[in-house]
């Protein structure tokens, strides 16, 4: 089986290929309304290449589409001999940049260069046999397998180095240092949670009997409340047959009585200062 599904008999993994289109801004992404299209592009290219440098096959093993990206990682094939191993070796930088700019033309980039990482295959390596690459390059180490990425760039950033750097014993250290310090302040911080956790558990059980006392008193009210609801529901059926009982007894037929006469007027008082008549 080849293509797109599995590999040649006879063949093995070679290589990993991660490739990730970015969508640039103010032009909508192919992969949103046709995203087998934009697999089989990636596809496309990636095995012209794999055929040309290693005469082997590339299976998709998984594809991603988001708004804003393309992701899509895929095998490579190939027989395992001392020149794939050197083309590898030797080559893969090449390699990675040439898928780099065939993506981007294929996909109409111009700002935004795709995201591409190759990895070889340790087994690879193994299968190919030690004494080849001694031959080839006696100064390689056969037990490491390459690791080559290209970041996307834009047109406006100048161009960056992309071979990875060793760090040296200083900064070992000081990140040794780093990493010792986070550790102190990480169990101080930690050991004050801890007596804070230890007061908090106090104090929750002081919390509990406090709910228990108040629960009690609370269903005490409640069994008031309910004894004088009973007492005034009896109150209002006793006064309520004490009202029918004089209702029956007053006749409606006899005349109301008289009002009390209206008072006397209060006697006017004589003017002292009235002047007597001759």
């Amino acid at each position: 089986m080849t293509g797109r599904t599995g590999a040649s008999e006879g063949l093995i993994r070679a290589l990993e290929i991660e490739v990730r289109v970015l969508a640039e801004e103010g032009r909508p992404p192919a992969w949103t309304s046709h995203p087998d299209e934009a697999s089989l592009w990636i596809y496309e290219i990636a095995q012209r290449i794999a055929k040309d440098a290693l005469e082997g096959t590339v299976q998709v093993e998984r594809h991603f589409a988001e708004p804003h990206s393309f992701l899509q990682v895929m095998s490579v094939f190939a027989s395992p001999t001392a020149r794939h191993v050197a083309v590898i070796q030797d080559e893969l930088p090449k390699l990675t940049e040439g898928l780099q700019h065939d993506l981007a033309v294929k996909f109409g980039i111009e700002r935004t260069q795709p995201y591409v990482r190759l990895e070889a295959d340790t087994q690879f390596h193994l299968r190919a046999g030690e004494s080849a690459l001694a031959v080839v390059h006696p100064q390689v180490e056969p037990q490491g397998h390459p690791v080559y990425v290209v970041q996307p760039q834009s047109s406006e950033e100048p161009d960056v180095d992309q071979k990875p750097r060793r760090a040296t014993p200083g900064v070992a250290l000081i990140w040794m240092g780093a990493l010792l310090g986070a550790a102190v302040i990480g169990s101080l911080f930690l050991f004050g949670r801890v007596n804070e956790l230890q007061s908090e558990a106090a104090a929750a059980g002081d919390l509990r009997v406090q709910n228990t006392r108040l629960t009690m008193e609370l269903a005490l009210a409640k069994n008031a409340r309910t004894f004088e609801q009973a007492q005034c529901t009896a109150s209002i059926a006793q006064h309520r047959e004490m009202i029918s009982d004089l209702a029956q007894k007053c006749s409606p037929k006899q005349p109301p009585p008289k009002p009390p006469p209206a008072p006397m007027p209060y006697p006017e008082s004589p003017d002292p200062f009235a002047l007597p008549n001759r």
